[in-house]
C-alpha cells in the first residue's frame, strides 16, 4: 500500500484532511495503516462505551419518558 493511500484512509477515519496529518510523514505506510486500525478499534470501543453509558443513564428516567429521552439523547 502506498503512503498516500494509507494517509487518506487515516484522514477519513479521523474526519480530517491529509494536510492536517503532515506530521506523520516519518511513518511508513504500514505504520500509518496500523495507526488507522488502532484508531478504528478505539472509536468503535468509544461508541460502544457511550451506548452503554446512555443505557445505564436511562435507567434513572421514568419509564413513561424513557422513549422520548432516548430519542433526544441518541439523536
Amino acid at each position: 500500500m502506498s503512503y498516500d493511500i494509507a494517509l487518506q484512509r487515516l484522514a477519513a477515519t479521523l474526519k480530517t484532511t491529509t494536510a492536517e496529518l503532515a506530521g506523520l510523514e516519518s511513518l511508513t505506510p504500514e505504520q500509518v495503516d496500523q495507526l488507522n486500525t488502532i484508531m478504528v478499534n478505539a472509536l468503535h470501543q468509544q461508541h460502544e462505551a457511550m451506548k452503554e453509558a446512555i443505557d445505564r443513564g436511562l435507567d434513572h428516567v421514568p419509564s413513561l419518558l424513557r422513549g422520548a429521552v432516548k430519542k433526544i439523547v441518541r439523536g
